[in-house]
């Protein structure tokens, strides 16, 4: 987002991930399976990859999400090791969490090409917006507190 304050880069990027239980059964097969969903070039790892941003260059580049306009973006994003967008601004989770906001950052993905730059400058306002109100409550809230 281009307004966090002090123009510091950061990315609102999480990551999820698979795991094998200790207790299970086919801990081997899971594991196989695993390989073969997300780690390797098929028919299915690349129809599994297009509903998510892949975390991996090489299946960014399989299922052409690299070239994807909105996908894209996410996918640059990985190639910088920055801090978390909340650990510049406490209020990023709260305030990205807005109904509103979310509802609006969806709809980027039903955009046209020529209008995500916009759009994505419009929302990062709003979200700028919703956090200084957060920021505000919270100190006017505080202060009343105050002896």
């Amino acid at each position: 987002m281009p307004h966090f304050e002090g123009m510091e880069r950061a990315n609102p990027i999480g990551f999820s991930g698979f795991g094998i239980s200790a207790k299970s059964k086919h801990a081997a097969e899971a594991w196989q399976f695993i390989q073969y969903l997300i780690l390797s070039k098929n028919e299915d790892s690349v129809k599994f990859a297009a509903n998510y941003v892949t975390t991996s260059k090489i299946m960014a580049d399989a299922t052409e999400q690299s070239s994807d306009p909105v996908k894209s973006i996410s996918s640059d994003e990985m190639s910088y090791a920055t801090k978390s967008s909340s650990d510049y601004n406490l209020y990023f989770n709260i305030a990205s969490s807005n109904e509103e906001l979310t509802a609006q950052f969806d709809d980027l993905l039903a955009t046209a090409d020529s209008d995500i730059p916009r759009k994505l400058h419009e929302l990062a306002l709003k979200l700028d917006q919703e956090m200084k109100r957060l920021k505000d409550t919270e100190e006017q809230s505080a202060g009343s507190l105050a002896p």
